[in-house]
């Protein structure tokens, strides 16, 4: 079966069917749910705006979708959803109230944001937002970040859907469907292998692209630097048509200059931007905390701690971080681009080259005089270049001195 065809498959298993949108009608009661409105659906699952009837408080009611509801793959992901929402608690992070299972499919009940996301933000505002709007939305979304980190969660779907905005501007990152932990992964393990690649090809970090499950906090940040991106130029760095195509991009094309897009952006703001866009992961910020100190002195007036200019490629000034979020990602993007060799610390004793050298040839042919020595190294050298070597030249004899019996001659003889 041809590719495409595969991949038409694979997305009309989890479209969301318009029944499903609708599946539950305006004041059915649900254990101690009431269901209000239809307020979207995820990857996984459908959301609905709901009332805590003994509480008497607002909530958002995701169900997993009943045509997924009996696959034993997305009822783990969704299970890992409910446990990744509960350990978290972070006021720029929905909050997650309770979970089970209702109408023989599984639910989680979460914090509900009485507002839009920003993805449609972004499109009410022609997609482009002020320099300090962006700025203040990507500190937020920081400390969340460093929040989850901390909690070894990584997001792995950072985007403008998944960022809500609450009546008072302030952004909560929501949709933790795909998160995943990264210093629990044990090699051989399910989370280890993957037979696919998650998260949206338009914010995708390199190494999340090319399918390495062992991913670091760093791909939640590239991630976030692609929003960054979007905010500041109204359009996303890396478009096309397939997935593959804009993936590949991710991985193999130059980090945008934000500046070409929109020349009103600081040469600041543009630095944290590409700093965080970089294809390496160690040459990113080192940690969602160092990114919120950049960003909170960029607001201020000061200079940049983390990203400075000419630093890009070259890592990131440590932050004092907790040393399990800044391990490079497992065989990621440094797969990509070679490595430069470091040459190696001098040591007093070692021999020189230009002796070490003769040592070997002497070592690889003991009984052999230099002549012979260097007629075999001419020889090797010259089949190289593809010239007939010469055969190497006869030893000659050493004439042996005669011993000499009688004793020592008198002075003068």
């Amino acid at each position: 079966m041809r590719q495409a065809e595969l991949e038409k498959k694979a997305v009309e298993r989890v479209r969301p069917a318009r029944s499903e949108l609708s599946l539950l009608a305006f004041g059915a009661v649900l254990g101690p749910y009431e269901i209000l409105d239809p307020v979207g659906s995820g990857g996984i699952g459908v959301v609905y705006k709901a009332r805590h009837l003994l509480m008497d408080r607002l909530v958002a009611l995701k169900f997993l979708r009943p045509s997924l509801a009996k696959d034993p793959q997305f009822r783990l992901r969704f299970l890992q959803e409910m446990q990744s929402v509960a350990r978290l608690d972070h006021p720029h992070i929905v909050r997650g109230y309770d979970a089970g299972e209702l109408a023989g499919t599984l639910f989680c009940s979460m914090e509900f944001v009485d507002g839009p996301s920003l993805d449609q933000k972004l499109t009410e505002t022609g997609r482009l937002l002020r320099e300090r709007e962006a700025l203040r939305i990507t500190l937020q979304v920081a400390r969340a970040l460093e929040h989850a980190h901390g909690q070894e969660v990584l997001h792995r779907d950072v985007k403008p859907d998944n960022v809500l905005l609450d009546a008072n501007g302030s952004a909560k990152l929501a949709d933790f469907g795909l998160a995943g932990t990264w210093l629990k992964c044990a090699p051989g393990t399910a989370q280890e292998h993957t037979e696919y690649t998650v998260g949206t090809p338009f914010y995708i970090a390199p190494e999340q692209a090319c399918g390495v499950a062992r991913l670091t906090p760093a791909a939640d940040l590239y991630s976030l630097g692609v929003v960054l991106f979007q905010m500041l130029t109204g359009r996303i760095p890396y478009d096309g048509v397939e997935s593959q195509a804009i993936m590949r991009q991710h991985v193999t094309a130059p980090v945008p200059d934000p500046r070409k897009g929109n020349s009103k952006i600081s040469p600041k703001a543009a630095l944290v931007c590409q700093k965080l866009m970089q294809k390496e992961p160690e040459a990113r910020y080192r940690s969602a905390r160092a990114l919120a100190t950049d960003i909170e002195r960029l607001l201020a007036g000061e200079d940049l701690l983390f990203a400075r200019p000419g630093s890009e490629g070259h890592g990131a000034q440590r932050d004092g971080g907790s040393s399990s979020s800044t391990r490079p990602a497992v065989g990621s993007a440094r797969k990509l681009r070679p490595a430069a060799r470091t040459p190696a610390a001098p040591n007093p004793g070692a021999i020189p080259e230009r002796k070490r050298r003769r040592f070997d040839v002497d070592a690889a042919h003991p009984a052999a005089k230099p002549q012979a020595a260097l007629g075999q190294l001419l020889g090797s050298v010259k089949e190289l270049f593809g010239a007939k070597p010469a055969p190497a030249a006869p030893e000659r004899p050493m004439r042996k001195r005669k011993r000499r019996l009688e004793g020592p001659r008198p002075h003068g003889a």
